[in-house]
């Protein structure tokens, strides 16, 4: 309710057509997007007992005012917009669209350009809705970051957009930490452990823990862009293997 001109006013609505992947519009969905200044809306729903696939692509005609230039007379075409231009996103390459389903939670992301080209592709169930909102674009760096998120997510949502981006970018160096923290490895060692103070740990799990301390610190080096660690990496190694 605190967000309802989202949702009521005029100035910006547009309805839009569903086309089923056969090319054919389903009669039976019913979809807006509205604007307020940058926030941005997109309601879609299934008014029948079935379920319906297909891209809000374009927007169904709607009356605008032109000019004629004959004193203050004008004239009324019909008009279509796309479902980037009724957003107002980037139709480039660059430009990316985060927005969260309202009803689940999930943010999703897709290229601005898809949108604005081919729509937006939704499937809904009998009688069920979708409401998108907290839309905003980002614009792609140059190690196309958004792009690789955008591969690696496949349409799927996500709690956390930013945070998703984050992990994907650490993958190189989460992968090692977990082959190295998780509760096979910690059971391995007490498994191991000996009460008796002068009897030592077991040489092979000694063995496997530098080796994967290495492998850890080795891609965190990469990513530091520390050229001369290598020295480093043996000593920590090393002195993470004495403490266990």
């Amino acid at each position: 309710l605190s967000r309802r001109k989202l949702f009521a006013e005029v100035s910006d609505f547009l309805l839009y057509d569903l086309y089923s992947p056969e090319g054919t519009v389903n009669e039976d969905i019913f979809a807006y997007s509205n604007r307020i200044g940058n926030e941005r809306s997109l309601v879609i729903y299934h008014n029948k007992y079935s379920t319906a696939s297909g891209w809000i692509r374009l927007s169904s005609a709607y009356t605008d005012k032109l000019a004629s230039g004959q004193g203050n007379s004008s004239e009324r075409v019909l008009r279509r917009k796309n479902l980037g231009e009724g957003l107002n996103l980037h139709n480039d390459e660059m430009h990316f669209t985060i927005f969260r389903d309202f009803i689940s939670g999930l943010e999703y992301i897709r290229p601005s350009k898809q949108i604005c080209d081919e729509g937006l592709y939704v499937e809904l169930g009998a009688y069920k809705s979708i409401v998108y909102w907290d839309f905003y674009e980002v614009q792609d760096n140059e190690w196309h970051q958004y792009a690789q998120l955008v591969d690696y997510l496949q349409g799927r949502g996500v709690l956390d957009i930013q945070e998703t981006l984050k992990e994907i970018f650490l993958q190189p160096v989460l992968y090692p930490f977990r082959e190295l923290v998780n509760p096979g490895m910690f059971t391995y060692l007490f498994d191991s452990h000996s009460e008796k103070i002068e009897e030592q740990i077991n040489p092979e799990v000694l063995d496997e823990v530098e080796q994967k301390s290495r492998a850890l610190l080795r891609e965190v080096q990469t990513m530091a862009q520390f050229g001369d660690g290598e020295y480093l990496v043996d000593e920590i190694a090393q002195e993470i293997r004495r403490k266990i």
